[in-house]
C-alpha cells in the first residue's frame, strides 16, 4: 500500500504485457496517512478473508518503513 506493487512478471508475460497497468498497485504512501492506511490494511483483511485472524503489528510495520 505504501510503495506500491508493480505486476508479476508472471501475469505480465501471460499477456504479453498488455496490460501490466491492471495488475498493479500504485503507491498510496505520499497520499494516506500513516493512520488511513493502517485502516485501510485493517479493512481489507476483515473484508476479504473473514475468517483469518486480524493483522497484528501493523502501526508497528509503519512505523519501520517511515524509519
Amino acid at each position: 500500500i505504501v510503495n506500491g506493487a508493480e505486476a508479476p512478471a508472471r501475469l505480465a508475460n501471460l499477456t504479453g504485457g498488455a496490460h501490466e497497468e491492471i495488475m498493479s498497485m500504485p503507491a498510496f504512501g505520499q497520499t494516506l496517512t500513516d493512520k488511513q492506511i493502517g485502516e485501510l490494511a485493517r479493512y481489507v483483511r476483515a473484508r476479504f478473508a473473514p475468517g483469518t485472524p486480524a493483522w497484528s503489528g501493523i502501526d508497528q510495520a509503519l512505523e519501520e518503513i517511515h524509519h
